[in-house]
């Protein structure tokens, strides 16, 4: 069960440690993932295939196998590709564990912060432009289809990793160093669409900008209207720190 938590005082270091992620590929996330996802396999159930036509293998890790399909398929205009995306545990640069707290209102206008208990795995997304934003003019509808890839790379992991029970992705955003977002998916509020095949949930293949009408919007925005939020990082007391998600709007 979440438990209440009190509202946090800000730390500038973790801060500091946080907006890094956001701009410099090199110190991603790196080769623990292998092991957590390692870990969560271990106890999975054969996978449905007619839920997608591809799985990961067992033979190498799953979690840097979705993270490169999915990243793979989504394309600019021009046909470059939108970002790249690394895989990796719930935790800072440093090795610090990150736990994952998320606000919502109360009826004293203060923020209530609850904790999200169970395993989970951050997805870093790069633009391959200067400090990994995204080539090109930023743009609402640019960034619904960054949300689209995020909801795909969860899926994919919820279906594919049993042992998971969250995923976070952090997006290139115009501001990402004042004003982080991340994206927070977790696996009890998308059953429905781990039931159905992926295909009925994002109706076809990736499109590009171009391609992305108004239906296809505002299908992205209905699915991922509460997953957005704006991020900090706070210490704990354990030594470890907080992952604190805000609503964003």
């Amino acid at each position: 069960m979440a438990q209440p938590l009190t509202p946090l005082q800000h730390s500038a270091p973790y801060r500091r440690r946080f907006i890094g992620a956001f701009v410099i590929l090199s110190v991603v996330l790196a080769a623990a993932a292998g092991g957590i996802v390692a870990l969560v396999m271990g106890g999975g159930h054969a996978a449905d295939t007619a839920w997608s036509p591809w799985r990961p293998s067992s033979a190498a890790d799953p979690s840097q196998q979705i993270a490169n399909r999915v990243a793979a398929a989504y394309r600019l205009d021009g046909g470059g590709q939108l970002v790249s995306v690394r895989p990796g545990p719930l935790q800072l640069v440093d090795g610090t564990p990150l736990y994952i707290v998320v606000g919502s209102p109360s009826s004293s206008g203060q923020a209530t912060f609850t904790y999200v208990p169970g395993n989970g795995i951050v997805y870093l997304m790069c633009g391959l432009g200067k400090d990994c934003a995204i080539k090109g003019k930023s743009s609402t509808t640019r960034f619904m289809l960054v949300r689209r890839e995020a909801l795909e790379l969860a899926l994919y992991t919820f279906k594919y990793t049993p042992g998971v029970d969250s995923v976070v992705v952090l997006p290139p955003t115009k501001n990402a160093v004042d004003n982080p977002v991340a994206l927070l998916f977790r696996r009890d509020a998308l059953g429905r669409e781990l039931s159905q095949p992926l295909s009925t949930t994002l109706a076809g293949t990736p499109p590009t900008l171009k391609k992305l009408d108004r239906k296809a919007i505002q299908r992205v925005s209905a699915l991922t209207a509460r997953n957005v939020f704006s991020a900090r990082v706070e210490s704990a007391l354990d030594g470890g720190a907080f992952l604190v998600l805000e609503p964003v709007g």
